[in-house]
């Protein structure tokens, strides 16, 4: 609040592009009489967005090349029929996080069975591990005065498996 306070009162034109909103973000923004611009997915749509699970479901149904992907239940998916099926390792994916978090690759049933124990219940994507490059890009659609306007980045490369590239803890 007190950022948002300063940069009101500074008299120029504050323009603030986020990878997210968040709930806070937005709230505070809306407390002010002179707003920073915020371009960023308000939060509801956002989490909308990220959700793997649903994002799986509606794969099949685009005109896009995709890594098969399954929605399972763990403490009911089978560890056999996903080896048979997907062959070692795989990946089952949380329906929401970034980063890494809560992203498993499965190597072996024990971590499978253990995964399943702990997070017995939980709705997951399961998917056939492909080795390589994980290329992300970003873009952003602006709409303004004269008309909607996409910005895009060039390709980056996800670094994975480094704790000094994330900020989330390691296990």
């Amino acid at each position: 609040r007190d950022v948002f306070k300063k940069w009101g009162d500074s008299g120029k034109s504050i323009n603030i592009l986020c990878y997210r909103s968040l709930r806070k973000l937005e709230k505070d923004n809306r407390m002010l009489s002179e707003r920073p611009s915020v371009y960023a997915v308000p939060e509801l749509l956002k989490r909308q967005f990220d959700n793997k699970v649903a994002l799986c479901r509606k794969l099949p149904d685009l005109p896009v090349s995709t890594i098969p992907c399954r929605v399972e239940q763990l403490g009911i998916v089978n560890f056999k029929e996903l080896r048979k099926n997907l062959s070692l390792p795989f990946v089952v994916q949380f329906p929401y996080g970034s980063s890494g978090k809560i992203t498993f690759m499965i190597k072996e049933e024990k971590e499978f069975n253990d995964l399943s124990r702990k997070y017995i219940g939980q709705i997951v994507t399961v998917r056939k591990y492909i080795d390589g490059f994980s290329i992300n890009v970003n873009g952003i659609i602006v709409s303004g005065s004269g008309g909607p306007k996409t910005f895009c980045s060039f390709p980056s490369v996800q670094i994975v498996g480094v704790p000094e590239c994330s900020n989330f803890e390691t296990s």
